[in-house]
């Protein structure tokens, strides 16, 4: 069971709302970085070789360290990794390989 706290940011000034959009631009764009990087390694695109898991998210979530924190980075890519498991179960557990048209 996972516990999960809810709660509502309301920033106080305007400079705190610019620092709120900082922080939610950089942490979507980590995810789409991460996720798009994955992608091409499944759809095997690009020349991008190897696995879906040999993408480089060390390098990417070094890049948004500073705007992040280490902590909300290192999350951020955790939270991708469980999504692209969550992908990878449903996949084994549902896909027809007699259905060549999904």
């Amino acid at each position: 069971m996972k516990r999960t706290n809810m709660f509502a940011v309301r920033p106080l000034s305007g400079d705190g709302e610019q620092v709120l959009r900082d922080l939610l631009d950089a942490s979507a764009a980590l995810w789409n970085e991460i996720n798009y990087q994955r992608l091409m390694r499944y759809n095997d695109e690009d020349g991008f070789g190897g696995d879906v898991w040999d993408a480089d998210t060390g390098r990417l979530e070094g890049k948004y360290k500073g705007v992040l924190g280490a902590s909300t980075a290192q999350t951020v890519r955790r939270a991708n990794s469980e999504a692209w498991r969550g992908f990878f179960e449903n996949k084994k557990a549902y896909h027809d390989e007699s259905n060549t048209s999904v």
